[in-house]
């Protein structure tokens, strides 16, 4: 199983560690299905001032007990 994390970023915090932040939107069964589901967001991207765009979405494997 993989879960699929959207990485956002907030410019009105002064400290990047408090300006990033991440939530969880998903899971999905299969790798393919996340890779899919990820490359199927289209949302309006905007830069944080760390240079990178946000929001973008990574995909992390859970392994069932």
């Amino acid at each position: 199983m993989y879960i699929i994390i959207k990485h956002s970023f907030d410019s009105l915090e002064n400290n990047i560690g408090n300006a990033r932040y991440s939530s969880i939107v998903g899971y999905c069964e299969k790798e393919e299905e996340a890779d899919i589901w990820i490359a199927s967001q289209d949302s309006l991207k905007y830069e944080g001032w760390d240079n990178v765009k946000y929001p973008y979405y990574t995909k992390e494997e859970v392994r069932k007990i």
